[in-house]
């Protein structure tokens, strides 16, 4: 069960709770009565990437990724956010990569990250994996 955040405070700082089937997840806590997972990876020779997300079902839901890379153009964060929304929770490392890879046309460049280092993050947040 999710305990309440105290009033006035929305942020996910110290709302670590143990959810049912959900336990095991690097970090769970509440923002606005939404469970949400944590993910980090620092990329060998590149940037830190994170991503928070949820699951509804057995789907990616609310995925944000953010970290110190960078992006061109700048919708590609939006088109990676899109891509990883609606992706299977039981997908593997391959399969997020290769999603990642054929949503992100070749005008897309990617300084200090890239889809496979994007997919580590996403698998450390659903399998609760030490962080970077």
């Amino acid at each position: 069960m999710n305990a309440p955040s105290p009033p006035g405070r929305h942020d996910a700082d110290a709302f670590v709770t143990a959810v049912p089937g959900k336990a095991h997840c690097a970090y769970v806590g509440t923002i606005c009565g939404t469970t949400i997972m944590h993910g980090e990876y620092k990329m060998p020779g590149g940037k830190l990437i994170v991503i928070d997300l949820d699951v509804h079902g057995d789907r990616l839901a609310g995925v944000q990724l953010s970290g110190d890379f960078f992006l061109e153009p700048d919708d590609a964060l939006n088109t990676i956010n899109r891509t990883l929304t609606g992706q299977p929770a039981a997908a593997d490392q391959a399969d997020i990569a290769a999603a990642l890879h054929a949503a992100l046309g070749p005008e897309v460049t990617m300084y200090g990250i890239s889809p496979d280092a994007i997919a580590v993050a996403v698998q450390r947040a659903l399998r609760g994996e030490p962080a970077a």
